[in-house]
C-alpha cells in the first residue's frame, strides 16, 4: 500500500486493523486476507525515502582512476519496483568484465566504465522517475476529485501498457519482460509494434475493473 507523502490521514495505514480493512476493501487483494486463506506473521512495517537518485560524472569533469562506484553509490530506483540488486549484480559483473578487458588503471578505463555504467543504470532510473510521477499523479488528482492528466496522444506510459496487456497477449509479456528486467525499458516504451498494439487495445477507452470475490485469489 502506498500513500502520497503529504497524505497524513492514509498514513494510519501502518496501523494493523487500519491496513487488514483496506486489504479487505481492495478487490484484488480482498482474497489475501480472507477468512482461511492466510494468518499475519507480523506487524505492518512501513518504509520511506522512496527516492529514485543517480550519481553520474558531470560531462567534462575529471575521472578518478581505479575507483569504481557501484550499484546503489550510482544509482538508486523506487525500491517498490525490486531492482536494487538485479541492478548492483549487473553492475558488478559489468566491472568484472571491463577489468578482464582492460585491466590497465588508466584513464581510458575510467572513461569506459562510466560509460557503461551510465549506459545500464541511465534508462531504469528514467523509467522509474517517469512511472512515479506518473503514480502520483493520478492520485493527487484523485484526492482534489479531478480528472488526471492524460499522457500525450501514442505515448506509451506503464499505465497505459498495463491497461492494453489486459487485452493484449503480447503486451502483457512485454510488460512483464521489462519489470522482471528481462528486456530493457525501450522495448516497452520505445517500440513501434508496442505503440500500435497500446493504441488499439484502448482505442475503446480503458478497460472495465472487474470484480474479484472476496474469497478468490489471483
Amino acid at each position: 500500500m502506498g500513500v502520497l507523502p503529504g497524505d497524513h490521514e492514509l498514513k494510519a495505514l501502518r496501523e494493523e486493523a487500519a491496513f487488514t480493512a483496506a486489504i479487505r476493501a481492495t478487490p484484488l487483494l480482498a482474497g489475501w486476507v480472507a477468512p482461511g486463506n492466510s494468518e499475519p506473521i507480523s506487524p505492518v512495517y512501513s518504509m520511506g525515502g522512496l527516492d529514485n537518485s543517480l550519481r553520474l560524472p558531470e560531462p567534462g569533469q575529471p575521472l578518478v582512476r581505479g575507483f569504481y562506484g557501484l550499484g546503489d553509490a550510482v544509482c538508486t530506483t523506487n525500491p517498490s519496483y525490486g531492482r536494487g540488486i538485479s541492478l548492483g549484480l549487473s553492475h558488478a559483473f559489468g566491472l568484472a568484465d571491463l577489468l578482464d578487458e582492460h585491466p590497465e588503471v588508466d584513464a581510458e578505463q575510467a572513461t569506459e566504465f562510466a560509460k557503461r555504467t551510465e549506459h545500464l543504470v541511465r534508462p531504469w532510473w528514467e523509467e522509474a522517475v517517469a512511472n512515479d510521477r506518473g503514480r502520483a499523479g493520478l492520485w493527487e488528482a484523485t484526492l482534489a476529485g479531478v480528472a488526471p492528466q492524460r499522457p500525450p496522444a501514442g505515448m506509451v506510459t506503464f499505465g497505459t501498457a498495463v491497461a492494453a496487456s489486459t487485452q493484449d497477449a503480447e503486451v502483457w509479456r512485454r510488460v512483464a519482460n521489462v519489470m522482471m528486467m528481462l528486456a530493457p525499458p525501450s522495448a516497452l516504451y520505445g517500440d513501434e509494434d508496442i505503440r500500435q498494439r497500446v493504441g488499439r487495445a484502448l482505442a475503446g477507452g480503458p478497460p472495465p475493473q472487474l470484480p474479484v470475490p472476496a474469497g478468490q485469489i489471483w
